[in-house]
C-alpha cells in the first residue's frame, strides 16, 4: 500500500490529501483444502492461475467471496470451486431460457415491475426484493460470504429450480397479457440477479449476452402491494 501511494498519488499534495483508499478490507489467510498453511516445502501451494485455467476466474472469485467469513480462513477446495463453476452454468442456462422466450427487448429503455396477476410472478417479485435486501445488508456489513450464499440460494434454488419451471406454462399460454407480464417479470428478476452477480463473478453475466440496457437501473427495494416487498428502479451505489 505504501508503494501504491508513492506510485499513483501526486507527491506535491499535502500528506492529508494523499489517501489512496478510504476503506481497506483484510480477509483471512488463504489455506489449502485441509486448512493447512501453504508452503513450498510442504508442496501444497495452489497456483490461482492454474485454477483459473481449469475452472474460470469467476468460479474462483465466487468461492473466495463465499468463504470470506469474518475471522475465518479461506480454504481453497477444488470441489467447491467446481461447484461454483456449475453456478455459472446455471446462469447461462437461465439466460438461454429467457432469450428463447423473447424476454429481452433492446428497444425498451428499461424494465419496470409489473402489477403481476399470476401467483408465480407475484412470488418471484417478492423473493427478488427480499434477496436484494439481504445482499445489500451483507455487503454494507462486509459479510461477503453471506451476500454470495444468499445470491447462490436465490439464483439456483428459486429462480432456476422453481421459477423457470413454473413459468413455462405461462409462456405457453394463449393469453398475450400473461405472456407479457411473465416476460417483464423474468426480465426484472434477471436484471437484479445480474447486478448482484457482477459483484463476485462479473464475467459470467456478460458472457451470457443478456446485459441490461445501459439506461436500465438495477437496484431495487421498496414496499409493494402484494407481499410487502417489490422492486423499484434506482441505480446501484458505485463500489
Amino acid at each position: 500500500m505504501m508503494m501504491m501511494q508513492m506510485a499513483v498519488l501526486d507527491q506535491d499534495l499535502p500528506v492529508k490529501e494523499r489517501i489512496p483508499f478510504d476503506t481497506v478490507y483484510l480477509h483471512g489467510l488463504v489455506r489449502d483444502a485441509k486448512g493447512k498453511k501453504m508452503s513450498k516445502s510442504t508442496g501444497n501451494v495452489v497456483d490461482p492461475l492454474e485454477i483459473i485455467d481449469e475452472y474460470g476466474a469467476d468460479a474462483l472469485r465466487f468461492t473466495n467471496a463465499a468463504m470470506a467469513s469474518l475471522g475465518g480462513v479461506l480454504k481453497l477446495d477444488m470441489q467447491r470451486i467446481a461447484g461454483y463453476r456449475n453456478f455459472g452454468t446455471k446462469l447461462w442456462n437461465a439466460v438461454n431460457f429467457a432469450n428463447f422466450n423473447e424476454v429481452y427487448d433492446e428497444t425498451k429503455p428499461g424494465y419496470t415491475c409489473p402489477d403481476a396477476k399470476a401467483a408465480v410472478n407475484q412470488w418471484i417479485i417478492g423473493e427478488t426484493a427480499k434477496v436484494r435486501v439481504e445482499v445489500d445488508a451483507a455487503l454494507e456489513a462486509y459479510r461477503f460470504n453471506d451476500a454470495a450464499l444468499n445470491l447462490y440460494a436465490f439464483v439456483w434454488g428459486k429462480v432456476c429450480d422453481w421459477y423457470i419451471e413454473l413459468s413455462k406454462p405461462l409462456f405457453g399460454s394463449e393469453d398475450a397479457a400473461v405472456i407479457a407480464e411473465t416476460r417483464q417479470t423474468k426480465a426484472g428478476c434477471w436484471i437484479n440477479a445480474w447486478c448482484s452477480c457482477t459483484l463476485s463473478c462479473p464475467s459470467s453475466p456478460k458472457s451470457c449476452g443478456a446485459r441490461p440496457p445501459s439506461a436500465t437501473p438495477c437496484w431495487c427495494i421498496r414496499t409493494g402491494p402484494h407481499m410487502g416487498l417489490s422492486w423499484s428502479m434506482r441505480r446501484p451505489t458505485p463500489r
